[in-house]
């Protein structure tokens, strides 16, 4: 019987961690090992999870950093996880909040924890104040943008890179002249998702464009001037959503990755995106490119694309041929497997 790995997630909406672990999952790497995942709320990661056969328990997490849990709510925490998942035989958090409470729960059972590093904003502290440095092994996820400071313990930590699977790549859909009707912001209100950059460029180029339908993932900011905001909220099928539009404008201020550029891409629709995360290694033009926080460079684009012609022939499928090369599963994941499965069988 393959080694139980019990894999903690706290959240269970669709988002960053829980998309890749989803992907991780998937991407047929777990062979002679049996993931079950330990979340700590129902949604989409437990619905897709169980629809793909993968076990899924959940329990309530508790805040493992507050006086309540060092003080013995993170001790109960791992003996009700190990009364729902009786023998797991290692224990891996998906993400160093999840930390505190594998340490508990690997106490608990008297099997080694580790935990996969995917928050490359986390300082040497942060990973610290969550036992991570403690763990038996410290994974971490890369992406085209490394950090300036690496915490020493994770200088030659294994690694994996982040990416997409093969199922995820839509045909190109044909291209529309200047913005097309129906344009999609990526990303959250949060202001380092850039959205009050891109409304600061249609407050002032919003006028010179021609009419849009500008649809947020997330609550819209208030409309400007000649353009109509659409709010979609939560967006649980994004390659669906993504394809609903002629063209996806992804605004951020900085990102590890920017999973969401490759996804649209590989949706088969164009995205005029901030250099940031995997941006500036994608064989783009300069019209499907911006400097991140850069007002005017973003209004300049925008009145650009509206005047010019479609994106070229070829440009689509150009930009998922490299993603499907260098960036998409399971790269660099054998020997982060390899080392997992001694761990679990040890």
């Amino acid at each position: 019987m393959a080694p139980t790995c019990l894999i903690l997630q706290r959240r269970a909406h669709k988002a960053g961690a829980q998309v890749s672990l989803q992907r991780w999952l998937r991407s047929g790497a777990w062979a002679g090992l049996s993931p079950h995942v330990l979340c700590g709320q129902e949604g989409w990661l437990c619905e897709v999870l169980r629809a793909e056969g993968v076990p899924v328990t959940v329990m309530p997490f508790v805040s493992s950093r507050a006086l309540a849990a060092r003080l013995g709510g993170n001790r109960a925490f791992a003996r009700k996880a190990r009364a729902l998942v009786p023998h797991p035989q290692l224990i891996i958090a998906n993400d160093h909040p999840e930390g505190l409470l594998a340490e508990a729960l690997s106490r608990e059972v008297g099997r080694p924890w580790a935990v996969v590093l995917r928050s490359y904003g986390a300082s040497t502290r942060d990973l610290r104040k969550y036992a991570c440095h403690r763990a038996a092994l410290r994974l971490v996820v890369r992406g085209p943008q490394t950090p300036d400071h690496e915490p020493q313990f994770l200088q030659d930590a294994p690694s994996f890179l982040e990416g997409l699977l093969p199922g995820e790549f839509s045909p190109a859909q044909p291209p529309t002249a200047g913005l097309g009707p129906k344009i999609l912001v990526a990303g959250s209100p949060q202001p380092a998702k850039g959205w009050p950059d891109l409304c600061a460029a249609l407050d002032s180029v919003g006028t010179e464009l021609p009419r849009c339908t500008w649809a947020f993932t997330g609550q819209a900011p208030a409309s400007v001037l000649g353009q109509d905001f659409e709010s979609l909220g939560r967006v649980q099928d994004y390659a669906a959503t993504v394809r609903a539009h002629d063209l996806v404008i992804h605004p951020s201020r900085g990102e590890t990755f920017g999973l969401a550029v490759a996804e649209a891409w590989a949706a088969g629709v164009p995205v005029l995106a901030s250099q940031t995360g995997l941006v500036p290694t994608l064989p783009l033009p300069e019209q499907l490119r911006f400097a991140p926080g850069q007002v005017q460079d973003l209004g300049d684009r925008l009145k650009a694309l509206a005047a010019g012609p479609p994106i070229c022939e070829g440009q689509i499928e150009a930009v998922q041929a490299y993603l499907r090369t260098a960036w998409s599963w399971p790269r660099g994941l054998d020997g982060v497997m390899q080392q997992l499965r001694a761990l679990a069988t040890d």
